[in-house]
């Protein structure tokens, strides 16, 4: 399991690619449905776990608006940084990976909701879950409804719990996307470990 933000996540797990010889193309699509979201065509979540020399293909054909693709360096750095517009349909932009990592990218247009990330790992050995969790809003007046949203999964295929802890003595969901209404004005966080 995974601690992220003062929440547990996890999801049901896709199992890790196994190594192909000449690399193989990922498909993830900017999906403009209410959530605003990157959809890998293999995972159905915003993260596909790939292998090194494996591209990834970021595609536009079901983009309702024009949408910006920008490289994060937050968990590990982009050898090359990424800043890519397509309107609606534009052509696809395509990203080869060659060292492991974790790689997050964004719409700047769509904030942290519309994020996603790219795990590249060599095939050995039993590998840790990664996640991409989305919590919106994370403020306003009490009382606030926040969406959570797991985007986790286990790249070997391991089963893998969820559990979502709200931060207010307790209060926890077992649900891959929870809502959770606080009540009392605040403020709530949690140690990561």
């Amino acid at each position: 399991m995974l601690l992220l933000g003062g929440a547990l996540v996890a999801t049901p797990a896709v199992a890790a690619p196994e190594p192909e010889a000449e690399g193989r193309t990922w498909i993830m699509r900017a999906v403009d449905d209410p959530e605003q979201r990157w959809v890998s065509e293999d995972t159905g979540t915003s993260i596909v776990i790939i292998a090194p020399g494996d591209t990834v293909e970021w595609r536009f054909d079901q983009a309702g608006q024009g949408h910006d693709l920008i490289s994060l360096d937050t968990r590990t750095p982009w050898p090359t940084d990424v800043a890519e517009y397509r309107d609606i349909g534009g052509e696809p932009f395509r990203y080869t990976f060659d060292e492991p990592g974790m790689y997050e990218f964004i719409c700047s247009l769509h904030g942290p909701t519309m994020g996603g990330m790219v795990v590249v790992q060599e095939s050995s050995g039993n590998q840790p879950p990664a996640a991409s969790p989305v919590v919106a809003p994370t403020s306003g007046s009490a009382p606030l409804v926040v969406h959570f949203t797991a985007n986790a999964m286990d790249p070997d295929g391991d089963p893998v719990e969820l559990v979502w802890d709200f931060g207010v003595g307790g209060s926890q969901s077992t649900a891959d996307h929870a809502m959770f209404e606080y009540t009392t004005p605040g403020s709530t966080s949690r140690a990561c470990s």
